[in-house]
Order: structure tokens, then C-alpha cells, then sequence
């Protein structure tokens, strides 16, 4: 899964983009950002895809 985020992320960003990978700890919780500047999905295409998987 880390894989095919991270690597979608610099896919689809262009040369001169941004990919950010931030690991967060709180407490026992930790929280994985992925954050980059490509041309990104709709957010149609996200809740289809996250109900369709």
C-alpha cells in the first residue's frame, strides 16, 4: 500500500514538484501525511474509489 501511495505521488508530479512523506506520533497513534503537488484526482474519483476500492 506504502508503495503504490508513495509512488503514485512522484508519478504524477512533475520534475520540478514536491513529494512530502511525514511520520507523526501521538501517544501510541502514528499518522503517515503523503503530501505532494501533481495534478491529483477529483474528489468524485476518492469516494469512488474508496467505496469500490
Amino acid at each position: 500500500m506504502w508503495n503504490n501511495l508513495i509512488g503514485n505521488s512522484i508519478k504524477f508530479t512533475n520534475n520540478r514538484g514536491c513529494v512530502i512523506v511525514a511520520v507523526l506520533k501521538k501517544d501510541e497513534n502514528k499518522l503517515v501525511r503523503i503530501t505532494d503537488n501533481g495534478i491529483g484526482l477529483s474528489i468524485v474519483k476518492q469516494i469512488i474509489d474508496l467505496h469500490h476500492g
